[in-house]
């Protein structure tokens, strides 16, 4: 069924040559156009408007996760030890080139001490957005979320669109 909280984007064509969708255009502000909206103004009535599109954008992110992989989704990152594999890369390439080779390598001890003790072995995956991101979100004046930009490439941890969303909003 149709659930009130989330809204679509139609899809009018596919160019697979030039990797392009022609779509139907969304005149909905933004997340991220919310997000610098409430601060810019320090208006608490856009607070509040915000937890709500939060949520909703949450229960989105629920349904898109329990999604089954579609046939192209590379399947990527399912247990701690992958993760561990992902930072022990990441830190030997920063070990090379940062030049604080010892703060490196204590990050790097902390962060598998971390993920030993409070990832378990098999991490929860579905079809991840993969870029989910404030900019691609959009929320109409009932906190409406309609979400795009969702190519459907991987079933990977969950927590990476989580991880993405935060960061993104703490960046900014």
């Amino acid at each position: 069924g149709s659930d009130p909280r989330f809204g679509t984007v139609r899809i009018y064509d596919l160019f697979r040559e030039q990797q392009a969708v022609v779509m139907e255009w969304v005149n909905q502000p933004s997340l991220r156009q919310r997000l610098y909206n409430s601060h810019r103004f320090r208006n608490e009535q856009c607070g509040s408007k915000l937890e709500i599109a939060f949520h909703n954008l949450g229960g989105w992110l629920r349904k898109h996760h329990e999604l089954p992989p579609l046939e192209h989704c590379v399947t990527r990152n399912t247990t701690r030890e992958d993760y561990l594999e992902a930072v022990g890369r990441f830190a030997k390439y920063l070990e090379t080139h940062a030049g604080c080779a010892a703060q490196i390598q204590e990050f790097h001890r902390l962060i598998v001490a971390g993920a030993k003790e409070h990832l378990p072995t098999e991490i929860p995956t579905g079809q991840v957005h993969g870029d989910f991101a404030p900019r691609n979100a959009f929320i109409d004046s009932n906190n409406r979320v309609t979400v795009f930009d969702t190519p459907g490439r991987f079933e990977a941890p969950i927590y990476e669109d989580i991880a993405k969303l935060l960061l993104t909003v703490k960046a900014s």
